[in-house]
């Protein structure tokens, strides 16, 4: 709508699934079921991309990065899905 700034709204899904990791964010926030709003941890962010968990807990690589690195990754399960439906 042309503001400058874009505040994300927080929305909750009936499916169980999880909505977009985004990079650029230090934090990625979920609802739990007891109505509280908590942030999620690398590591959760990591079981959402269908990484093994501590993936990307290298020594050296700071907290918000590893954040960045799962907003921009695609979700392994994903792409196993669609490799898997090329023939050769």
């Amino acid at each position: 709508d042309g503001r400058k700034y874009y505040k994300p709204k927080l929305s909750v899904r009936k499916d169980n699934k999880a909505n977009c990791l985004v990079c650029g964010t230090t934090t990625a926030k979920y609802l739990h079921e007891d109505g509280k709003i908590y942030d999620l941890t690398p590591e959760q962010c990591e079981q959402l991309q269908t990484f093994p968990v501590g993936y990307t807990n290298v020594i050296g690589v700071p907290k918000y990065q590893r954040f960045n690195q799962l907003g921009n990754s695609w979700t392994v399960d994903v792409i196993v899905h669609i490799l898997n439906q090329i023939y050769f």
